[in-house]
């Protein structure tokens, strides 16, 4: 995809948390940003250019995050039906 060509690995991984973060407001996006940031290791500009691409690709990434998610912490033995 061009996400994998245009970006590392790093940035990938932190726009997708980026979008998890969003997702389930967790987390203070004014405090979640710059940790994200450091950790790419890329510019805010190229990272939510990354973050916007990731959305265009995987319109239902909502849902697909969710199901992983939700997954994780039933098998870390969590009470799952909070999320369901």
């Amino acid at each position: 995809t061009p996400v994998a060509i245009m970006y590392t690995e790093k940035t990938i991984a932190a726009a997708c948390i980026y979008l998890a973060i969003t997702g389930y407001n967790c987390i203070p996006l004014k405090d979640a940003l710059p940790v994200l940031l450091t950790g790419s290791g890329s510019d805010q500009t190229s990272f939510m250019n990354c973050v916007h691409t990731l959305k265009a690709l995987y319109p239902d990434f909502d849902h697909l995050f969710h199901l992983v998610f939700v997954s994780v912490i039933c098998v870390v033995g969590f009470n799952c039906s909070f999320f369901l």
